[in-house]
């Protein structure tokens, strides 16, 4: 059988049998509360437990927001109007996530106390796995066909262009079309790292603050003026060149985009929430011997789905800087 170590296939006699497998509760505390600045996954899409790796994930009912066609106020002895209430489903299954990374005999031998080589390993795989995550919640809300309200701005509309773009309004204008279409005000603020670093000295937020703070705008003056809750930015980056590439580049994962949204409190079917991600198996770290290459394996994996359950939730601004 063929296995994925160290960047190359391996040609591996048998793979552990289950009762080898251990999962190490030292490191998979570690991998559970492993958070890095900058990722925002969680904080957009909140994790929620699942009970099955099959889920049925609702979809936002709008039945409590109508007028119906009979009026409530009712006369004495006449019927009483009726409404409805319905809910959908769709059915989504968890997938899993999950990488290993070999500590050889010899680099246990050689560490030398500089460097726990298993905790390394596992801080290792845990960067992977959040670059992945990351990049798989990114790549969800910043497609169009799944991000249905969205606008890809140019020119003199971005951001960048101080003389001619105002975001305050901008804004403004995509927070009343998500809160027409949910009933509720958007709570969070999600800005790229070059769309943050271009708000903190645009002349309109400037000007928004220039009697109370003058100065560089931060995160918490942003909220404020943008009048959410909240407002993250999203710094994670990653790797552009392939294992082995002499030159070195990197960029950012949210790219020079923002979402506008709105982030439930907690997982209810009539919560108009953006989404969650669906955990069925928490985050966890187990170790078992590969005893043909002498080498102990360190496996991270967990089992999630990454699921928008009312795209009309959000609003997508593609572009918003040059």
């Amino acid at each position: 059988m063929m296995r994925f170590i160290n960047g190359r296939l391996v040609d591996v006699a048998t793979f552990a049998e289950p009762s080898e497998v251990q999962v190490d509760a030292m490191l998979t505390s570690i991998s559970i509360g492993f958070t890095i600045e900058g990722y925002v996954a969680d904080q957009i899409l909140p994790r929620v437990p699942v009970p099955n790796l099959t889920v049925k994930v609702p979809t936002y009912s709008r039945d409590a927001l109508q007028i119906e066609g009979n009026p409530i106020k009712r006369a004495d002895k006449a019927p009483y109007a009726r409404g409805k209430w319905s809910v959908s489903y769709a059915e989504k299954v968890c997938a899993e996530w999950g990488i290993e990374i070999p500590v050889s005999d010899l680099e246990r031998s050689n560490a030398q106390g500089v460097i726990d080589p298993m905790r390394h390993a596992n801080g290792v795989a845990n960067q992977l796995m959040a670059n992945q995550i990351e990049y798989n919640v990114c790549s969800t809300l910043t497609d169009t066909t799944v991000m249905t309200s969205n606008a890809t701005l140019s020119g003199g509309n971005q951001w960048s262009d101080y003389t001619n773009s105002s975001p305050l309004v901008y804004v403004k204008g995509k927070m009343q079309t998500i809160q027409k279409a949910i009933h509720r005000r958007p709570n969070l603020l999600v800005l790229g790292e070059e769309v943050a670093d271009v708000l903190a000295y645009h002349p309109s937020l400037s000007e928004f603050f220039k009697y109370t703070r003058p100065g560089v705008v931060t995160p918490e003056m942003m909220a404020q003026a943008f009048r959410v809750d909240r407002v993250v930015i999203a710094s994670a980056t990653y790797d552009t060149q392939n294992i082995g590439q002499s030159t070195q580049a990197g960029d950012y994962i949210w790219g020079k985009h923002v979402l506008l949204c709105y982030v439930g409190t907690g997982p209810e079917v009539e919560m108009p929430a953006v989404g969650y991600q669906l955990s069925y198996q928490n985050r966890r770290t187990q170790i078992y011997r590969e005893e043909r290459i002498t080498s102990d394996i360190v496996r991270v994996n967990e089992l999630m789905l990454a699921a928008v359950t009312n795209a009309s939730s959000g609003y997508l601004i593609k572009n918003a800087v040059a």
